[in-house]
């Protein structure tokens, strides 16, 4: 079948969809939805979790189908941000089913690219008056908040984003083919919602389940192509080398192998590679693999317990009832105006109250941990006690000492409160070694700590703020003189 074809069928028939596997991918499969015969559709909080439901049943019955899931449905599984989620006209979650004779496969040398060239050599299409929804001086303020967020302990990180609008005019055939020959994203992918067109050119997996395997690719860490193959020899030893890419890397591996550890078997989860490097035609991107086996193969609670990476979640298809997720990046492109985030309803661009909500590692934190300011040592409750211990973190921190404390006084640090915070830095510094992963296994790989909540942000605050309590029993001349 050619390409063209296919992509013109999806163009005037709505609710069909094409995944699409670029050649260069080994044993790549494209997939072309045609006409559904179910269609699932959730605009609430009941309805959501309703039709979860009814999507297992459904897969049950051996139908295949995609489905969309829209970035603010993230809030539905996490408690305390549910109050930040607004109710709208339209749906967070729409799912299409298909009979066998409505699916068809193609493998890697069964699309004919004959006709491809005319295309791409008249680009009938424009973009333009592109911008930005967020003025300068917030975006500003809110880097700023973000800052001090992180400098309180109240977080590690922040992917914060802002949309990027333009105006489009012209083929949606011409825009798509320059995309997907531009840049040979693995998951890319043309849909027709019927009100528009959602775009994915994505080189991200988020997850895919097969029998009872599950496996994650989480990326993190970029860099530019060099102009020369000596060139990019010296930008892939850059990024391999940068350890605020690595760091980066490893909080979103340690994000999902918390995540999947929820729903896996017992010392099932393991880390299969770490900063492998993916060529694209203008980057470099860092990935690491994450997998485990599943306690049972079920949608719903592999959607319920998998909040972290929800936010992200965008396009979904499902086949034999094996569940592949893709992160989008271009989505919703309209025939007037396009939002490359492609949430189409307008969503608040106040982002104190996210920032503030977003993150409740803190909270969980003061559960076992007590300390009023930066000069008075952390009381431990029990708990926090024989988790420090039975973790190896404590031992970790007894092994490492001398280390971590020329890394504190390498930074010169002026108050005590430069201390506490250089103590979590340090610390988090090390997660990726042999050592650390260690007590990381062994978190993970603990029901007892799956069951009160403990992850791997908790272990380091418990472990960096005994650091800082043993550092100050050796130096209490700094407590006293409070480094003024």
């Amino acid at each position: 079948m050619h390409l063209i074809e296919i992509i013109e069928y999806i163009i005037d028939i709505e609710h069909s969809a094409f995944f699409y596997t670029p050649k260069i991918y080994k044993n790549g499969k494209s997939i072309l939805f045609k006409k559904p015969v179910v269609t699932i559709t959730a605009k609430n909080r009941t309805e959501f979790f309703s039709n979860l439901k009814s999507i297992n049943s459904i897969l049950e019955k051996g139908l295949t189908g995609y489905g969309l899931i829209n970035y603010e449905t993230g809030y539905l599984l996490e408690e305390k941000l549910i109050p930040l989620f607004k109710e709208s006209h339209e749906s967070i979650l729409t799912f299409h089913f298909f009979e066998k004779d409505q699916i068809q496969y193609f493998g890697n040398d069964e699309i004919n690219y004959s006709d491809v060239k005319d295309v791409l050599s008249n680009e009938n299409f424009s973009v333009s008056n592109f911008h930005l929804n967020t003025p300068e001086e917030i975006y500003k303020k809110n880097i700023e908040k973000i800052r001090d967020y992180i400098k309180e302990g109240d977080t590690y990180q922040i992917n914060y984003t802002v949309k990027g609008k333009f105006e489009f005019s012209g083929s949606i055939k011409s825009l798509f083919l320059n995309l997907i020959f531009n840049q040979s994203a693995e998951y890319s992918a043309l849909i027709n919602t019927g009100e528009g067109f959602i775009i994915s050119i994505s080189p991200e997996l988020f997850f895919d389940v097969k029998g009872k395997s599950i496996n994650a690719k989480p990326m993190k860490g970029t860099i530019k192509r060099g102009l020369t193959t000596e060139e990019d020899k010296i930008k892939v030893q850059t990024l391999l080398n940068s350890k605020k890419d690595k760091a980066e890397n490893i909080m979103i591996v340690d994000l999902l192998r918390n995540d999947l550890g929820r729903i896996s078997e017992f010392n099932s989860v393991k880390v299969a590679s770490k900063f492998d490097i993916e060529k694209y035609e203008s980057l470099f991107q860092m990935t690491s693999k994450v997998e485990a086996e599943l306690k049972e193969k079920n949608f719903e609670e592999i959607i319920k317990n998998i909040p972290n990476g929800i936010y992200y979640l965008a396009v979904a298809y499902i086949v034999w009832k094996a569940a592949h997720f893709y992160f989008v990046r271009f989505r919703d492109i309209e025939k007037k105006v396009c939002d490359v985030d492609g949430i189409k309803k307008k969503i608040d661009d106040e982002i104190g109250p996210v920032l503030v909500k977003i993150n409740s590692t803190s909270d969980r934190i003061a559960r076992y941990i007590i300390t009023k300011d930066s000069l008075n040592p952390a009381f431990f409750s029990t708990f926090a006690k024989e988790v420090l211990t039975e973790s190896g973190a404590k031992n970790f921190i007894d092994n490492s000492f001398a280390f971590l404390s020329s890394k504190i006084e390498e930074r010169n640090p002026k108050s005590t409160l430069d201390i506490q915070q250089l103590a979590i830095s340090v610390v988090f510094d090390l997660v990726d070694t042999e050592a650390f992963s260690k007590v990381k296994d062994f978190v993970y790989n603990n029901p007892k700590y799956k069951e009160q909540g403990i992850d791997m942000p908790i272990i380091i605050n418990i472990a960096a703020l005994y650091f800082r309590d043993e550092y100050f029993k050796k130096h209490p001349e700094l407590k006293e003189a409070d480094l003024k």
